[in-house]
């Protein structure tokens, strides 16, 4: 196996506690620098004998501080992203019910999948926590 050649990438997404281990972090390196796989996404996953908001939003946290190491944390425009891999991207205000109704009830255009991509905003309509990452 040593001298094979991949003719072509695997996608994978990869669901991961990141926070909870340091070979979490290794993996996860390894496979955005692999030659044989083509990560489509990064999932973060609860740790810990109970699953908890905070354990979920630190392993987030850890998979946003390896992207922006490794200056793979330029996600914008990210709905040309999507488009450049053959989707159909369409974009809504997330807070906003009826778009996103329209969305999600519009058909799709023949043969392409569909990313819904809603901006929203964390915490938005209460006042004290709006906009606040904490």
């Amino acid at each position: 196996m040593a001298g094979r050649t991949f003719s072509h990438r695997r996608r994978v997404i990869v669901d991961t506690d990141a926070k909870n281990e340091a070979d979490d972090q290794f993996a996860i390196v390894h496979a955005l620098l692999s030659p044989s796989l083509d990560i489509r996404g990064l999932v973060p996953a609860h740790f810990g004998n109970r699953r908890t908001r905070q354990s979920l939003e630190e392993s987030r946290a850890e998979i946003d501080l390896l992207l922006r190491l490794l200056k793979l944390d330029d996600l914008e425009p990210l709905a040309d992203k999507w488009r450049a891999f053959g989707w159909e991207a369409v974009e809504v205000d997330g807070h906003d019910h009826l778009a996103l109704l329209e969305a999600l009830t519009t058909p799709c255009e023949a043969s392409r999948p569909r990313c819904l991509i809603a901006r929203t905003v964390k915490g938005r309509g209460v006042s004290f926590m709006e906009d606040r990452a904490e």
